[in-house]
């Protein structure tokens, strides 16, 4: 089974919930341009990733938004996950 390592198991299910989420500063500032801001931006969110067991397949910090591709298991919603996210 070549696509069995996609999808990720719990005790009754087989599962696959993956997301693209996109979310912008208010009024869409660039207030995400300076790079010590990115980098911190990232390393929150691995260290939050890491804590719900979430796995973040991609992601960009622009300038004035943020992309995630994330896979969240099914325990969590997504509204949960991005409430997480954001703080």
């Amino acid at each position: 089974m070549a696509n069995s390592r996609i999808y990720k198991t719990l005790s009754h299910s087989t599962w696959r919930c993956e997301y693209h989420v996109v979310w912008t500063p208010k009024y869409r500032g660039k207030v995400l341009a300076d790079r010590y801001i990115k980098a911190e931006l990232k390393r929150i969110f691995k260290q939050i990733a890491k804590w719900k067991k979430l796995n973040i397949l991609a992601w960009h910090v622009g300038d004035e938004h943020i992309h995630l591709y994330l896979s969240i298991p099914p325990k969590y919603s997504v509204s949960y996950t991005m409430n997480i996210m954001k703080g």
